[in-house]
Protein backbone atom coordinates (compact mmCIF):
# COMPACT_ATOMS: atom_id res chain seq x y z
CA UNK A 1 0.00 0.00 0.00
CA UNK A 2 1.36 3.41 -0.95
CA UNK A 3 0.88 5.79 1.97
CA UNK A 4 -0.03 9.39 1.09
CA UNK A 5 2.00 12.17 2.67
CA UNK A 6 0.93 15.76 2.05
CA UNK A 7 2.44 19.08 3.05
CA UNK A 8 -0.22 21.39 4.45
CA UNK A 9 -0.11 24.84 2.84
CA UNK A 10 -3.59 25.84 4.04
CA UNK A 11 -2.44 29.06 5.78
CA UNK A 12 -2.16 30.72 2.36
CA UNK A 13 -5.97 30.61 2.23
CA UNK A 14 -5.75 33.54 4.63
CA UNK A 15 -4.61 35.64 1.67
CA UNK A 16 -8.08 35.41 0.12
CA UNK A 17 -9.77 37.26 3.00
CA UNK A 18 -7.05 39.39 4.61
CA UNK A 19 -7.99 42.67 2.96
CA UNK A 20 -11.79 42.77 3.02
CA UNK A 21 -11.80 45.01 6.08
CA UNK A 22 -9.22 47.41 4.63
CA UNK A 23 -10.80 47.49 1.19
CA UNK A 24 -13.97 48.75 2.87
CA UNK A 25 -12.04 51.58 4.50
CA UNK A 26 -10.26 52.52 1.29
CA UNK A 27 -13.54 52.78 -0.60
CA UNK A 28 -15.55 54.40 2.17
CA UNK A 29 -13.04 57.11 3.01
CA UNK A 30 -11.87 57.86 -0.55
CA UNK A 31 -11.40 61.64 -0.89
CA UNK A 32 -9.31 64.07 -2.94
CA UNK A 33 -7.34 67.07 -1.79
CA UNK A 34 -3.98 68.79 -1.55
CA UNK A 35 -1.47 67.53 0.99
CA UNK A 36 -0.69 69.83 3.89
CA UNK A 37 3.04 69.01 4.10
CA UNK A 38 5.78 66.92 2.54
CA UNK A 39 5.56 64.05 5.03
CA UNK A 40 4.45 60.61 3.88
CA UNK A 41 3.13 58.06 6.33
CA UNK A 42 4.09 54.74 4.68
CA UNK A 43 7.08 55.46 2.39
CA UNK A 44 9.06 57.58 4.80
CA UNK A 45 12.44 59.20 4.27
CA UNK A 46 14.83 58.65 7.22
CA UNK A 47 17.03 61.60 6.24
CA UNK A 48 14.21 63.99 7.13
CA UNK A 49 12.45 64.40 10.45
CA UNK A 50 9.07 62.67 10.46
CA UNK A 51 6.18 65.13 10.66
CA UNK A 52 3.67 62.96 12.44
CA UNK A 53 0.33 64.35 13.58
CA UNK A 54 -2.47 62.77 15.51
CA UNK A 55 -4.00 60.08 13.36
CA UNK A 56 -4.96 56.45 12.85
CA UNK A 57 -3.37 53.97 10.46
CA UNK A 58 -4.70 50.68 9.05
CA UNK A 59 -2.47 48.20 7.22
CA UNK A 60 -2.55 44.65 5.89
CA UNK A 61 0.09 42.40 4.30
CA UNK A 62 0.14 38.95 2.73
CA UNK A 63 3.25 37.29 1.30
CA UNK A 64 4.36 33.76 0.46
CA UNK A 65 7.64 32.73 -1.09
CA UNK A 66 9.91 29.77 -1.72
CA UNK A 67 13.23 29.03 -3.33
CA UNK A 68 11.74 26.26 -5.52
CA UNK A 69 7.91 26.32 -5.41
CA UNK A 70 6.29 28.52 -8.05
CA UNK A 71 3.39 30.95 -7.64
CA UNK A 72 1.16 28.79 -9.82
CA UNK A 73 1.34 26.12 -7.09
CA UNK A 74 0.25 28.64 -4.43
CA UNK A 75 -2.73 29.76 -6.48
CA UNK A 76 -3.73 26.18 -7.27
CA UNK A 77 -3.53 25.28 -3.60
CA UNK A 78 -5.88 28.16 -2.75
CA UNK A 79 -8.53 27.30 -5.34
CA UNK A 80 -8.03 23.59 -6.04
CA UNK A 81 -6.93 20.47 -4.18
CA UNK A 82 -4.39 19.36 -6.80
CA UNK A 83 -1.47 20.80 -8.72
CA UNK A 84 -1.41 21.09 -12.50
CA UNK A 85 1.13 19.07 -14.46
CA UNK A 86 2.86 22.28 -15.57
CA UNK A 87 3.40 23.67 -12.05
CA UNK A 88 4.35 20.24 -10.68
CA UNK A 89 6.93 19.65 -13.42
CA UNK A 90 8.38 23.14 -12.98
CA UNK A 91 8.93 22.34 -9.30
CA UNK A 92 10.38 18.86 -9.93
CA UNK A 93 12.81 20.25 -12.51
CA UNK A 94 14.25 22.70 -9.99
CA UNK A 95 17.97 22.24 -9.37
CA UNK A 96 18.06 23.21 -5.68
CA UNK A 97 18.81 20.48 -3.16
CA UNK A 98 16.75 22.25 -0.47
CA UNK A 99 13.16 23.42 -0.19
CA UNK A 100 12.33 26.55 1.78
CA UNK A 101 8.90 28.14 2.26
CA UNK A 102 7.92 31.24 4.20
CA UNK A 103 4.45 32.77 4.50
CA UNK A 104 3.58 35.90 6.47
CA UNK A 105 0.12 37.48 6.72
CA UNK A 106 -0.71 40.34 9.05
CA UNK A 107 -3.20 43.12 9.66
CA UNK A 108 -3.23 45.89 12.19
CA UNK A 109 -4.30 49.34 13.30
CA UNK A 110 -2.29 52.11 14.99
CA UNK A 111 -3.27 55.30 16.80
CA UNK A 112 -0.71 58.12 17.00
CA UNK A 113 -0.93 60.85 19.64
CA UNK A 114 1.79 62.85 17.88
CA UNK A 115 5.28 62.28 16.49
CA UNK A 116 6.42 60.79 19.82
CA UNK A 117 4.13 57.94 20.76
CA UNK A 118 1.25 55.74 19.74
CA UNK A 119 -0.69 52.53 20.39
CA UNK A 120 -1.30 49.60 18.07
CA UNK A 121 -3.05 46.26 17.70
CA UNK A 122 -1.93 43.60 15.22
CA UNK A 123 -2.71 40.07 14.13
CA UNK A 124 -0.06 37.94 12.42
CA UNK A 125 0.11 34.41 11.01
CA UNK A 126 3.43 32.81 10.05
CA UNK A 127 4.34 29.54 8.34
CA UNK A 128 7.95 28.54 7.75
CA UNK A 129 9.40 25.28 6.44
CA UNK A 130 12.75 23.96 5.25
CA UNK A 131 14.01 20.49 4.34
CA UNK A 132 15.84 18.58 1.64
CA UNK A 133 14.04 18.91 -1.70
CA UNK A 134 13.34 15.22 -2.28
CA UNK A 135 11.76 15.03 1.17
CA UNK A 136 9.44 17.92 0.29
CA UNK A 137 8.56 16.16 -3.00
CA UNK A 138 7.53 13.14 -0.97
CA UNK A 139 5.34 15.27 1.29
CA UNK A 140 3.72 17.16 -1.57
CA UNK A 141 3.12 14.38 -4.10
CA UNK A 142 3.22 11.16 -2.10
CA UNK A 143 5.79 8.41 -1.76
CA UNK A 144 4.85 6.33 -4.83
CA UNK A 145 7.82 7.70 -6.87
CA UNK A 146 10.17 6.69 -4.03
CA UNK A 147 9.54 2.91 -3.93
CA UNK A 148 12.55 0.98 -2.70
CA UNK A 149 14.31 4.25 -1.92
CA UNK A 150 15.29 5.93 1.32
CA UNK A 151 14.59 9.67 1.46
CA UNK A 152 16.50 11.61 4.11
CA UNK A 153 16.25 15.22 5.25
CA UNK A 154 18.62 16.90 7.68
CA UNK A 155 17.82 19.19 9.24
CA UNK A 156 14.06 19.71 8.94
CA UNK A 157 12.17 22.64 10.45
CA UNK A 158 8.51 23.61 10.41
CA UNK A 159 6.66 26.27 12.37
CA UNK A 160 3.10 27.57 12.16
CA UNK A 161 1.72 30.28 14.44
CA UNK A 162 -0.92 32.96 14.86
CA UNK A 163 -0.67 35.85 17.31
CA UNK A 164 -2.68 38.85 18.51
CA UNK A 165 -0.66 41.72 19.99
CA UNK A 166 -1.49 44.99 21.75
CA UNK A 167 1.35 47.45 22.23
CA UNK A 168 2.88 50.90 22.61
CA UNK A 169 5.39 52.61 20.28
CA UNK A 170 7.67 55.58 20.83
CA UNK A 171 9.98 57.69 18.68
CA UNK A 172 13.06 59.52 19.98
CA UNK A 173 15.60 61.78 18.28
CA UNK A 174 18.99 63.02 19.52
CA UNK A 175 20.78 66.06 18.10
CA UNK A 176 19.53 65.38 14.57
CA UNK A 177 22.03 62.50 14.34
CA UNK A 178 20.16 59.47 15.73
CA UNK A 179 16.51 58.56 15.48
CA UNK A 180 15.14 55.54 17.38
CA UNK A 181 11.70 54.04 16.93
CA UNK A 182 10.78 51.27 19.36
CA UNK A 183 7.73 49.33 20.43
CA UNK A 184 6.74 46.75 23.02
CA UNK A 185 3.61 44.61 22.95
CA UNK A 186 1.83 41.96 24.97
CA UNK A 187 1.00 39.12 22.59
CA UNK A 188 -1.39 36.17 22.73
CA UNK A 189 -0.28 33.04 20.86
CA UNK A 190 -3.52 31.27 19.92
CA UNK A 191 -2.26 28.79 17.33
CA UNK A 192 1.11 27.08 17.42
CA UNK A 193 2.91 24.03 16.11
CA UNK A 194 6.64 23.46 15.66
CA UNK A 195 8.69 20.52 14.39
CA UNK A 196 12.47 20.40 14.70
CA UNK A 197 14.45 17.40 13.49
CA UNK A 198 18.14 16.64 13.19
CA UNK A 199 17.26 13.92 10.69
CA UNK A 200 14.15 12.24 9.27
CA UNK A 201 14.44 9.27 6.90
CA UNK A 202 11.58 7.48 5.14
CA UNK A 203 11.93 4.23 3.24
CA UNK A 204 9.05 2.94 1.09
CA UNK A 205 8.88 -0.80 0.37
CA UNK A 206 9.13 -1.80 -3.27
CA UNK A 207 5.59 -3.20 -3.24
CA UNK A 208 4.28 -0.26 -1.22
CA UNK A 209 3.15 -2.47 1.67
CA UNK A 210 4.93 -0.47 4.39
CA UNK A 211 7.26 2.39 5.12
CA UNK A 212 10.07 2.59 7.65
CA UNK A 213 10.43 6.02 9.27
CA UNK A 214 13.59 6.87 11.19
CA UNK A 215 13.56 9.88 13.52
CA UNK A 216 16.72 11.34 15.05
CA UNK A 217 16.54 14.29 17.42
CA UNK A 218 12.92 15.10 16.58
CA UNK A 219 10.96 17.55 18.77
CA UNK A 220 7.28 18.29 18.17
CA UNK A 221 5.61 21.07 20.15
CA UNK A 222 1.89 20.79 19.52
CA UNK A 223 -1.19 22.62 20.67
CA UNK A 224 -2.94 20.84 23.52
CA UNK A 225 -5.81 23.20 24.26
CA UNK A 226 -7.38 26.40 22.98
CA UNK A 227 -5.47 28.61 25.42
CA UNK A 228 -2.08 28.47 23.79
CA UNK A 229 0.29 30.94 25.37
CA UNK A 230 1.33 34.54 25.89
CA UNK A 231 4.48 36.60 25.68
CA UNK A 232 6.22 39.86 24.81
CA UNK A 233 7.18 41.20 21.38
CA UNK A 234 9.62 44.07 20.80
CA UNK A 235 10.72 46.03 17.72
CA UNK A 236 13.44 48.62 17.42
CA UNK A 237 14.83 50.67 14.54
CA UNK A 238 17.80 53.01 14.79
CA UNK A 239 18.64 55.57 12.06
CA UNK A 240 22.10 57.12 12.13
CA UNK A 241 22.47 60.23 9.96
CA UNK A 242 26.03 60.10 8.67
CA UNK A 243 25.57 63.18 6.50
CA UNK A 244 22.47 65.12 5.46
CA UNK A 245 22.14 62.79 2.46
CA UNK A 246 23.32 59.46 3.89
CA UNK A 247 21.63 57.34 6.54
CA UNK A 248 22.36 53.88 7.89
CA UNK A 249 19.45 52.13 9.58
CA UNK A 250 19.44 49.01 11.72
CA UNK A 251 16.28 47.28 12.88
CA UNK A 252 15.36 44.22 14.89
CA UNK A 253 11.80 43.09 14.22
CA UNK A 254 9.55 40.68 16.10
CA UNK A 255 12.00 39.94 18.91
CA UNK A 256 9.81 37.71 21.04
CA UNK A 257 9.45 35.11 23.72
CA UNK A 258 6.31 33.09 24.54
CA UNK A 259 5.29 31.01 27.53
CA UNK A 260 3.05 28.04 26.74
CA UNK A 261 1.69 26.48 29.94
CA UNK A 262 0.78 22.80 30.00
CA UNK A 263 1.61 22.22 26.33
CA UNK A 264 2.43 18.90 24.71
CA UNK A 265 5.99 18.19 23.63
CA UNK A 266 6.91 14.97 21.83
CA UNK A 267 10.52 13.79 21.64
CA UNK A 268 11.29 11.02 19.13
CA UNK A 269 14.57 9.23 18.52
CA UNK A 270 13.71 5.84 17.11
CA UNK A 271 12.47 3.87 14.06
CA UNK A 272 8.81 3.06 13.23
CA UNK A 273 7.20 0.81 10.63
CA UNK A 274 3.88 2.04 9.26
CA UNK A 275 1.69 -0.47 7.42
CA UNK A 276 -1.27 1.50 6.13
CA UNK A 277 -1.84 4.47 8.42
CA UNK A 278 -2.08 7.78 6.54
CA UNK A 279 0.21 10.49 7.83
CA UNK A 280 -0.44 14.19 7.24
CA UNK A 281 2.82 15.33 8.76
CA UNK A 282 2.29 19.07 8.93
CA UNK A 283 -1.49 19.27 9.34
CA UNK A 284 -2.22 20.81 12.72
CA UNK A 285 -5.75 19.37 12.66
CA UNK A 286 -4.46 15.78 12.55
CA UNK A 287 -1.10 16.02 14.19
CA UNK A 288 1.55 13.34 13.72
CA UNK A 289 2.30 13.62 17.43
CA UNK A 290 -1.28 12.58 18.26
CA UNK A 291 -0.99 9.55 15.96
CA UNK A 292 2.37 8.50 17.33
CA UNK A 293 1.15 9.15 20.86
CA UNK A 294 -1.73 6.68 20.48
CA UNK A 295 0.15 4.07 18.45
CA UNK A 296 3.56 4.00 20.10
CA UNK A 297 3.12 5.20 23.68
CA UNK A 298 5.90 3.00 24.98
CA UNK A 299 8.58 4.08 22.52
CA UNK A 300 8.59 7.86 22.71
CA UNK A 301 8.98 10.59 25.29
CA UNK A 302 5.67 12.43 25.21
CA UNK A 303 4.63 14.69 28.06
CA UNK A 304 2.85 17.88 28.98
CA UNK A 305 5.09 20.65 30.23
CA UNK A 306 5.54 24.40 30.34
CA UNK A 307 7.35 25.53 27.20
CA UNK A 308 9.29 28.69 26.41
CA UNK A 309 9.48 29.31 22.67
CA UNK A 310 10.13 32.07 20.16
CA UNK A 311 8.80 32.78 16.67
CA UNK A 312 10.85 33.90 13.64
CA UNK A 313 12.41 37.37 13.99
CA UNK A 314 14.36 39.58 11.58
CA UNK A 315 17.47 41.74 11.55
CA UNK A 316 17.70 44.46 8.88
CA UNK A 317 20.50 46.73 7.74
CA UNK A 318 19.64 49.55 5.30
CA UNK A 319 21.53 52.36 3.60
CA UNK A 320 19.65 55.37 2.23
CA UNK A 321 21.38 57.87 -0.06
CA UNK A 322 19.42 61.01 -0.92
CA UNK A 323 20.43 62.30 -4.36
CA UNK A 324 18.22 65.35 -4.05
CA UNK A 325 14.94 66.42 -2.43
CA UNK A 326 12.91 64.01 -4.55
CA UNK A 327 15.06 60.96 -5.35
CA UNK A 328 16.88 58.46 -3.13
CA UNK A 329 18.78 55.19 -3.48
CA UNK A 330 17.99 52.42 -0.97
CA UNK A 331 19.80 49.16 -0.27
CA UNK A 332 18.66 46.60 2.28
CA UNK A 333 19.87 43.31 3.76
CA UNK A 334 17.65 41.14 5.98
CA UNK A 335 18.37 37.97 7.95
CA UNK A 336 15.48 36.02 9.47
CA UNK A 337 16.09 34.04 12.69
CA UNK A 338 19.87 34.43 12.27
CA UNK A 339 19.68 32.70 8.90
CA UNK A 340 17.57 29.72 9.97
CA UNK A 341 14.67 31.00 7.86
CA UNK A 342 16.65 32.71 5.17
CA UNK A 343 18.24 35.96 4.10
CA UNK A 344 17.30 38.59 1.53
CA UNK A 345 18.94 41.61 -0.12
CA UNK A 346 17.54 44.33 -2.36
CA UNK A 347 18.37 47.66 -4.02
CA UNK A 348 15.86 50.28 -5.13
CA UNK A 349 14.95 53.87 -5.82
CA UNK A 350 12.31 56.11 -4.26
CA UNK A 351 10.93 59.23 -5.90
CA UNK A 352 8.61 62.02 -4.81
CA UNK A 353 6.59 63.16 -7.84
CA UNK A 354 4.77 65.94 -5.99
CA UNK A 355 3.27 66.66 -2.59
CA UNK A 356 0.61 64.06 -3.24
CA UNK A 357 2.51 61.14 -4.75
CA UNK A 358 5.57 59.08 -3.82
CA UNK A 359 6.72 55.72 -5.21
CA UNK A 360 9.46 53.18 -4.66
CA UNK A 361 10.74 50.36 -6.87
CA UNK A 362 13.25 47.69 -5.83
CA UNK A 363 14.77 44.46 -7.05
CA UNK A 364 16.12 41.79 -4.74
CA UNK A 365 16.77 38.15 -4.02
CA UNK A 366 15.93 35.98 -1.02
CA UNK A 367 16.84 32.41 -0.13
CA UNK A 368 13.17 31.80 0.81
CA UNK A 369 11.64 33.84 -2.03
CA UNK A 370 13.84 33.86 -5.13
CA UNK A 371 13.92 37.08 -7.14
CA UNK A 372 11.55 39.74 -5.80
CA UNK A 373 10.50 42.82 -7.79
CA UNK A 374 8.73 45.27 -5.51
CA UNK A 375 6.60 48.28 -6.48
CA UNK A 376 4.99 50.59 -3.91
CA UNK A 377 3.04 53.82 -4.19
CA UNK A 378 1.55 56.27 -1.69
CA UNK A 379 -1.02 58.93 -2.50
CA UNK A 380 -1.85 61.75 -0.09
CA UNK A 381 -5.15 63.56 0.08
CA UNK A 382 -6.05 66.44 2.36
CA UNK A 383 -6.44 64.28 5.44
CA UNK A 384 -5.97 60.75 4.07
CA UNK A 385 -3.02 58.73 2.73
CA UNK A 386 -3.45 55.59 0.63
CA UNK A 387 -0.74 52.98 0.20
CA UNK A 388 -0.35 50.00 -2.15
CA UNK A 389 2.62 47.66 -2.43
CA UNK A 390 2.88 44.70 -4.84
CA UNK A 391 5.56 42.00 -4.83
CA UNK A 392 6.35 40.30 -8.15
CA UNK A 393 3.49 41.58 -10.28
CA UNK A 394 5.11 39.63 -13.13
CA UNK A 395 3.75 36.45 -11.50
CA UNK A 396 0.46 37.21 -13.28
CA UNK A 397 2.18 36.60 -16.62
CA UNK A 398 4.97 34.23 -15.53
CA UNK A 399 3.57 32.12 -12.66
CA UNK A 400 5.82 29.12 -13.38
CA UNK A 401 8.98 31.28 -13.32
CA UNK A 402 8.13 33.30 -10.20
CA UNK A 403 8.77 31.92 -6.71
CA UNK A 404 6.93 34.45 -4.54
CA UNK A 405 4.16 37.02 -4.53
CA UNK A 406 2.33 39.25 -2.12
CA UNK A 407 0.76 42.63 -1.51
CA UNK A 408 0.29 45.28 1.16
CA UNK A 409 -2.32 48.00 1.52
CA UNK A 410 -2.66 50.84 3.98
CA UNK A 411 -4.74 53.83 4.98
CA UNK A 412 -3.76 56.79 7.20
CA UNK A 413 -6.33 59.27 8.50
CA UNK A 414 -5.39 62.54 10.16
CA UNK A 415 -7.53 63.31 13.18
Amino acid sequence: MIIPLMLNLSPILYMKTSYKFYTFFLLFFCQKGIAQNDSFWFIQNPTQATIQKQGIKFNGTAFIGSNVLNTSMYSERMFKSTFSDQSKNAFLEGKSSKTSIFSDQSMGASYFNDSISGFFISNQSILAYRSNKDFSELLLFGNAPFRDKKVTSNPTNFIQSSTLALGYSRNSRWKNKINVTSSIAVSYLYDFMEIKADQISIYTADDGSYIDAEFKGVEIADKKNENQGFGLVANIECDYFITPSNTISFSATNINSYYLPNSKKTLIDTVFRFTGAPIDVFNSESSISNFIDSAYKQTINNKSKNILTSLPSSLNLKWNHQFNKTTAFISNVRVRSLGKYGFAASVGMSHVFNKRLKAISSLGYGSFSGIVWNKAIEYKGQSFSYFLNINNIQSLALPLKTKSYGASIGLFKLL
